[in-house]
């Protein structure tokens, strides 16, 4: 998807053709709990996308779900370090994260990536190409 989401979004979500939301799905314990709460924080300070972007990048290095860890990584995109991690620390971005994880489950989403465009669920990545098509026909 890294390679075809940058096209998708200036092509489709820039132009205000389609709506890109993210949706949290925590399968791999702690780690992507805080990973995800970890976006979350970021978002209040107007940061998500660049957070999920780095985190991505950096899947390898996030195995402990370690504070000191996530709060390097939003060192690096420029974010208020102790608001950061105050955010962490309150709870409150791993409930929300929690709450979406059992909403995505309860709608039958179980892999990712999974897209959901106008009811339809799609699994896995399609190519490029393929997304314009199914994009376009809309």
């Amino acid at each position: 998807m890294l390679g075809t989401e940058p096209a998708l979004i200036a092509d489709y979500v820039r132009t205000g053709k389609a709506r890109l939301e993210f949706w949290h799905i925590t399968d791999f314990g702690n780690a992507s709990l805080q990973a995800s709460a970890a976006a979350e924080c970021a978002g209040e300070q107007g940061a998500f996308w660049r957070m999920h972007d780095i985190l991505f990048a950096n899947q390898g290095h996030l195995r402990t779900g370690s504070v000191t860890t996530l709060a390097a990584l939003a060192e690096t995109i420029g974010l208020d370090d102790a608001a950061f991690r105050q955010c962490l620390a309150t709870g409150e971005a791993q409930e929300r994260v929690r709450e979406i994880d059992a909403a995505v489950k309860a709608r039958g989403v179980r892999f990712r990536p999974s897209f959901e465009i106008n009811g339809q669920f799609i699994q896995g990545s399609p190519p490029l190409e393929q997304w314009r098509q199914i994009l376009d026909a809309l």
